[in-house]
């Protein structure tokens, strides 16, 4: 089965993995298994792009950096 190292967690997320675990009866291992398996299910049913808007002036980038200029958000 292939393995992953994960370097550099920070304390304060290595903290919460393992309290998680701890509470669900878990290792931490199968916690972070799982948090990582709930993380790609998720992202990937929210992904829904929005359909493109149409102007009456193409949106360039040269148009967004003068509208920027001038002040316009």
């Amino acid at each position: 089965m292939p393995a992953i190292l994960l370097k550099d967690v920070p304390a304060g997320l290595h903290h919460r993995l393992k309290q998680q675990a701890a509470a669900q009866r878990r290792s931490l291992q199968q916690e972070a298994l799982l948090a990582l398996e709930r993380g790609l299910i998720d992202s990937s049913a929210s992904v829904r792009l929005p359909t493109p808007v149409k102007t009456r002036i193409p949106l360039t980038e040269d148009w967004l950096r003068v509208a920027k200029n001038e002040g316009r958000t």
